[in-house]
């Protein structure tokens, strides 16, 4: 299969109900977990549409130093 990268840009509060929609992470427990800060990015790896999603970074803000 062809690789794809896909970039989704957007506030914090949607990424956060990304990962819980794409992890099936309990709402009531995650939404406030999860944390996104400005200008910060997370990366999640999915080989395949049948294959387990994995996080690679999560509210990653080194490149900010």
């Amino acid at each position: 299969g062809q690789e794809k990268n896909i970039l989704v840009v957007s506030h914090g509060g949607t990424i956060s109900l990304a990962f819980i929609h794409i992890f099936g992470f309990d709402m009531d427990r995650m939404y406030h977990a999860i944390r996104h800060y400005n200008c910060s990015f997370s990366v999640i790896e999915w080989p395949s549409p049948d294959a387990q999603p994995r996080i690679e970074c999560l509210n990653n803000i080194g490149h900010l130093k």
